[in-house]
């Protein structure tokens, strides 16, 4: 390998006429937390400076150089290979990125993976990244001969993109590692910027203009932002997995607050600035702000094709409410493994290229005959060898499925057939019959065991496949608010936990809809103020629960569980329990759940 050392600064071009810019730092109403440099050893970087260098067909790249992470892929390629590319943002603040590309002229088409976690350095995937998430019950392995280590966390992986006439462009964020600034987390203003080097990489020699991006998780949700910023040169956007409203669908679920996982993953990050508190401004602002506001992408706007991917139980990332409000050409595939490892399963490679080739080159290929839509049919308690595609059950998070990538018209599916299942509290049942006399049941929410419990046992094989909505008339004894958390199971015929269904929870002073945003099939709640319980009050709380789908065998039971302590593998640092929850049922108090039916 051979390598030259020329100093360069790239300065975006084509920005959008008219754009302003503004960023909020510390002092500013927005809270900032120190960030470990680059330098520290744990960061894994390194080093800086611009390179140019050709990586060699054949390579091992764990072999050749200890900076390069996981898979034993050799490069099936020449790489041209540029490390710390500078790249100017509209507001003069330099990022560095690096650029994977094919040898030649080109031009070629570009895929962005935008993200702070580390162009190459990075906890995430070194040493400490996979004992961490091991820790966690999780892993970030696919199988390491699908990858050769060139990939950034979460990442397209160059060398089978470069094999294929792709370039493939790397950037650390603002203020991720030695890019300058302030580290955000998610949000309008890293929406601009991403769109500032979609402009950049689709302006450059070796560019056909056409911008694509992928990945998955912070990958994922950062598309959303940069597509609703509309940059010229993006041309189709592939979230593989990513929620786009952080208050709603991560950091503040149903108003609970929940810093936990975005704690863990801003420790990991390094900088040589700050990086966005969130913990603090969870704190600071519990209710809907522009600053909340701010964090919502607004996927109305995006006007691009969408490939986008969803892993439903546990739903991590709320993909598929999102996918609804697309207004571009948009296609959803539901997966059944971790992540990590659905990102490079060599037929969704395929898959995802065809995607791509369509609509970056210009490829006459047929993809727009592919179903807008491939379920997974959910099947907790299957044996392995009996789920639709066994041969990936050494996956992290397997689970087995009925069916996989079935072809579906739209999501929700438009012959779903909403049907309420009554709570029953004197027989702790659900019923499809509302009880004539009104009842009650109560749990002490402070309590770990403290729950309420309904099942109902199914006479037939069943399909469930779209949102469960849970409809409770609740009453405090003690306490002014609380809050629920929500699960459904699957259980044998005898009782025995097959697998969650779908989970949520909601603060009941948080429970204000907005009738303008909701639906009939998913609840969206204002978050704009609390409305506490007044002794003896008893008052309607809906519950929307992320969409699923699962199959119920003859004989098998739903059981829905309703507790006022949560059981994520974070903890809830700020739960508003105190006292007694008690749910109400039957006569003038319809506590329902509504469960969406396929039946065909």
């Amino acid at each position: 390998m051979w390598h030259v050392t020329i100093t360069v600064v790239f300065l975006v071009v084509g920005l959008f006429a008219g754009a302003t810019f503004a960023v909020t730092g510390p002092g500013e109403g927005v809270a900032f937390k120190a960030l470990r440099p680059a330098t520290d050893p744990k960061s894994y970087y390194p080093g800086f400076g611009y390179e140019l260098t050709i990586l060699k067909e054949g390579t091992v790249m764990e072999a050749e150089s200890g900076r390069w992470h996981g898979g034993t892929r050799p490069l099936p390629c020449d790489i041209v290979f540029e490390k710390d590319v500078a790249v100017k943002l509209r507001d003069g603040t330099t990022i560095y990125t690096d650029v994977f590309r094919p040898v030649g002229d080109g031009p070629f088409p570009v895929i962005v993976a935008w993200s702070g976690y580390g162009k190459q350095g990075g906890i995430q995937t070194h040493s400490d990244g996979p004992q961490l998430w091991g820790k966690l019950g999780l892993s970030t392995d696919p199988r390491p001969e699908w990858i050769s280590g060139l990939q950034k966390f979460e990442g397209p992986d160059p060398a089978e993109w470069c094999l294929h006439g792709y370039v493939v462009v790397n950037p650390d964020s603002r203020g991720a590692f030695m890019s300058e600034g302030h580290h955000l987390v998610f949000g309008e203003q890293e929406g601009k910027d991403g769109a500032d080097l979609i402009e950049w990489a689709g302006t450059q020699p070796w560019s056909n203009g056409k911008v694509g991006m992928q990945g998955n998780s912070w990958l994922g949700v950062m598309q959303w932002f940069i597509a609703a910023e509309r940059p010229p040169h993006l041309a189709a956007i592939a979230p593989w997995e990513g929620f786009c409203d952080m208050y709603r669908d991560f950091v503040m679920i149903g108003g609970i607050p929940a810093p936990g996982f975005t704690d863990l993953i801003t420790s990991l990050e390094f900088g040589p600035g700050m990086i966005e508190d969130l913990r603090t401004m969870v704190s600071e602002q519990p209710l809907m702000s522009p600053y909340w506001k701010s964090k919502r992408a607004n996927i109305e706007a995006i006007e691009v094709p969408v490939y986008a991917v969803y892993r439903t139980a546990p739903a991590l990332h709320r993909t598929a409410e999102c996918f609804p409000r697309l207004k571009s050409p948009k296609w959803l595939r539901f997966q059944n493994t971790s992540e990590w490892y659905n990102q490079y399963v060599p037929e969704y490679m395929d898959d995802l290229r065809r995607f791509f080739d369509h609509y970056l080159k210009g490829i006459d290929n047929g993809w727009e005959s592919t179903p807008q839509v491939r379920l997974a049919v959910f099947d907790p308690g299957l044996p392995v060898e009996e789920s639709a595609n066994s041969q990936y059950s050494d996956a992290p998070m397997y689970a087995s499925v009925r069916e996989i990538d079935r072809p579906e018209e739209s999501w929700p599916l438009p012959d779903t057939q909403y049907r309420k299942m009554y709570l029953n509290a004197r027989k702790r049942k659900l019923s499809y019959t509302r009880p004539l006399v009104p009842k009650t049941v109560r749990y002490d929410s402070t309590r770990q065991l403290g729950k309420s419990t309904f099942t109902y046992q199914f006479d037939k094989d069943t399909e469930l496949t779209g949102y469960f909505t849970v409809k409770l008339w609740v009453e405090l004894k003690g306490a002014k608010d609380g809050d629920l958390f929500v699960t459904l199971d699957k259980l044998s015929k005898h009782g025995k936990n097959l697998g969650n269904v779908c989970k949520t929870q909601m603060r009941i002073s948080h429970r204000e809809l907005d009738l303008e945003r909701s639906t009939d099939w998913w609840p969206v709640h204002t978050h704009e103020t609390r409305k506490f319980l007044s002794p003896g009050e008893v008052v309607p709380v809906m519950i929307g629960m992320p969409g699923t789908s699962v199959y119920i065998h003859e004989g098998q039971k739903l059981r829905l569980k309703i507790s006022g302590i949560g059981n994520g593998t974070f903890p809830f640092p700020w739960e508003e329990n105190e006292g007694i929850h008690i749910i109400h049922s039957g006569g003038q108090y319809d506590s329902y759940m509504r469960a969406p039916f396929i039946e065909r």
